[in-house]
């Protein structure tokens, strides 16, 4: 009996944690990543009810009362400014959605395996060469959608480039 409460109990506490997430996507918005990665936190937000007339495919880091770096696109622009690439295989998936803002592209990677250790985070690179990388705390994000989902939502998937496979 006693093992059974403690289950529970540490059950209870690890749904907690990853429903305690936090996000920087607004009210109006449906979060499809995010996660803290250090002292900040790193979020795509989707304007609900997104359609060719209406929202946002957004991108945000920062903390909630200071957004240091935010990136977004309406439907009509959403291919021409966002890369987007998907794989998945039978115990597993890679997805990456990328945008350059000036000389730099930012590339958000969610990696879920069955049997490796899963991994996200953002890539940031200049001319093709990683200058850093913010690893999610969390790599296993808890949201209802995931960037995988992001195909539904109108962006052509290409193929990925394996940022997140970086160092394995």
């Amino acid at each position: 009996m006693r093992t059974k409460l403690v289950a529970s109990v540490f059950l209870c506490m690890v749904n907690q944690a990853f429903a305690d997430e936090p996000n920087l996507c607004r009210d109006v918005e449906t979060v499809y990543f995010s996660c803290a990665s250090e002292n900040k936190v790193i979020s795509i937000c989707l304007t609900q009810g997104f359609s060719p007339k209406l929202g946002e495919l957004t991108y945000r880091y920062g903390v909630k009362d200071h957004i240091e770096l935010e990136f977004s696109s309406s439907y009509a622009d959403l291919n021409s400014k966002y890369a987007f690439g998907s794989s998945s295989y039978a115990k597993g998936s890679t997805s990456e959605l990328a945008f350059t803002l000036d000389d730099f592209t930012y590339t958000v990677h969610q990696d879920m395996h069955v049997f490796r250790p899963n991994s996200s985070g953002v890539f940031v690179e200049r001319k093709g060469k990683v200058l850093a990388y913010k690893a999610c705390t969390h790599p296993r994000q808890s949201h209802k959608n995931r960037l995988f989902d992001l195909e539904k939502v109108g962006l052509l998937v290409g193929d990925t480039r394996g940022l997140g496979t970086l160092g394995e």
